[in-house]
């Protein structure tokens, strides 16, 4: 449209203007090859990429043996490590999950070029997701006062990013956090506490 006006065609810009209006119907091409090409690669990034595409099918296994062969002291990128963490978790590999998201934390706590790359707003939402899934990862293990622990430190880091936002995506997260807080009063007994979680949530 703005191409249109330039050249002096009113009425073409305003057909474009009028068809921005609407959403895309083009999606992604579905390249049939490239799967083919994905499995053979043994780059970093293509390890984490088809993680993540076993990761989106459900194959939690497959995600795993996939990440595993990136992960060592030098690797830096916290998107492989947060990814790698959630994959241990749902393959029930506690231990190992706890053992990822600490040092994922740690990555992010001190790591300067971490500090550099990613805004703190983003670090912050990273730090409380982590300590969400650490809550849940304590809770499944039965160390139901580390997962209280680690559910406030999530709200704690959250907190102030759902005072400064006006989208929807840090308020849903928040009230599932106080959700799942809710969950382990609830289960251990804490009624009051787990009322109030739950109230949070709502609210």
């Amino acid at each position: 449209a703005q191409v249109m006006i330039a050249l002096g065609d009113k009425q073409a810009a305003k057909q474009h203007a009028q068809a921005a209006r609407y959403a895309s119907q083009y999606g992604e091409l579905s390249d049939p090859l490239w799967w083919d090409v994905l499995k053979a690669g043994v780059t970093a990034s293509l390890y984490a990429e088809r993680g993540r595409r076993y990761m989106s099918e459900g194959d939690y296994v497959s995600a795993v043996a996939e990440f595993a062969p990136i992960i060592s002291d030098e690797q830096k990128d916290v998107k492989v490590w947060f990814d790698y963490g959630i994959a241990l978790l749902h393959t029930g590999r506690y231990k190992d999950t706890v053992t990822t998201l600490e040092r994922l934390l740690a990555l992010l706590h001190t790591d300067e070029d971490v500090q550099k790359e990613k805004k703190p707003d983003e670090i912050a939402y990273l730090k409380a997701r982590v300590y969400n899934y650490l809550g849940q990862t304590y809770y499944a293990t039965g160390r139901a006062d580390a997962a209280i622990l680690a559910c406030q430190k999530a709200i704690e880091f959250s907190e102030s990013l759902v005072r400064k936002s006006h989208g929807t995506e840090y308020f849903e997260f928040f009230a599932n956090v106080h959700a799942n807080l809710a969950m382990v009063y609830e289960n251990t007994g804490q009624l009051e506490q787990a009322i109030q979680q739950y109230q949070k949530a709502l609210e």
